[in-house]
């Protein structure tokens, strides 16, 4: 018999016993990942990463963010080799994380740093305290189509919310119209990933289940909602009366209406890691 554990929390494998005097694990195979000490140590990395940058001391910032990025990138890959051919099932914090982590070295020296490490710092917890990786992968997601999407998503997504943090330095400093446009360049380019990812997400739900859109996931309505809000902020755009603090304002609460589309349809129930 193969017994998997959760994949949130290290395991003693040694002594442990039912109360009975037996070994709990007597007979079985038992499979550990590292996943949960991965994150866990994701969390103190990035909280030190926050901590040093809060100091002004860039280095040791830098190398916990370089440090942190390696084992997104770690717990990303091992999780989708695990479950490949197929998709693995509610990986999207960790894979926006990973892909927010790349888009805050683009932004290194810039003022929003503190912002976006924040947010990683909340996407560690979030994964560490509420995961929601005990789903087996579906057959059904044996489809290029999927697998386009799921990418394809993560990295719109990672855009949006980059894109919001960064609005939020330009629009608390009353930033210029510029400023603003460099911002939007970011949303039009999510846009489009994430334009990308809901008609091949329709492919493959067609295939699958015979219908375009499945409208009892969560994460489906999520993508559908970003997609108007997103498609909306880009036509208002060229409105020539449209003021760049109302767009940066417009920006910011995207960000947040992202950061809340992204969270909540991941989040599985507490479990304390000790």
């Amino acid at each position: 018999m193969v017994k998997v554990l959760p994949v949130c929390y290290p395991v003693l494998l040694s002594g442990r016993s039912d109360g009975d005097g037996e070994d709990f694990y007597s007979g079985d195979i038992v499979i550990h990942f590292s996943s949960g000490t991965l994150t866990f140590f994701l969390v103190i990395i990035y909280a030190g990463s926050v901590v040093f940058t809060l100091l002004a001391l860039p280095r040791p910032a830098f190398c916990c963010m370089i440090s942190g990025l390696f084992c997104n990138f770690y717990l990303f890959a091992e999780r989708y080799h695990n479950a490949w051919p197929m998709l693995p099932m509610h990986l999207g914090l960790v894979g926006v994380s990973f892909a927010l982590a790349i888009t805050t070295l683009f932004f290194w020296q810039k003022k929003e740093r503190i912002v976006l490490l924040s947010l990683l710092f909340l996407f560690a917890l979030v994964t560490l305290f509420f995961p929601k990786d005990f789903y087996l992968p579906l057959l059904r997601s044996i489809s290029p189509w999927a697998h386009l999407f799921f990418v394809a998503g993560i990295c719109a997504r990672a855009l949006f919310v980059a894109a919001g943090a960064r609005a939020v330095v330009v629009w608390w400093q009353r930033g210029s119209a510029p400023a603003i446009n460099a911002v939007t360049g970011m949303v039009a380019c999510g846009y489009v990933l994430l334009t990308i990812s809901m008609f091949s997400g329709e492919v493959w739900s067609y295939l699958g289940w015979g219908t375009p859109i499945v409208w009892q996931d969560a994460a489906i309505t999520a993508l559908i909602a970003l997609w108007f809000y997103w498609g909306c902020f880009l036509h208002l755009h060229y409105l020539r009366g449209w003021r760049p603090v109302t767009r940066g304002a417009f920006m910011v609460f995207g960000g947040f209406f992202t950061l809340l589309c992204t969270v909540i349809p991941d989040m599985g129930p507490f479990r304390w890691i000790l």
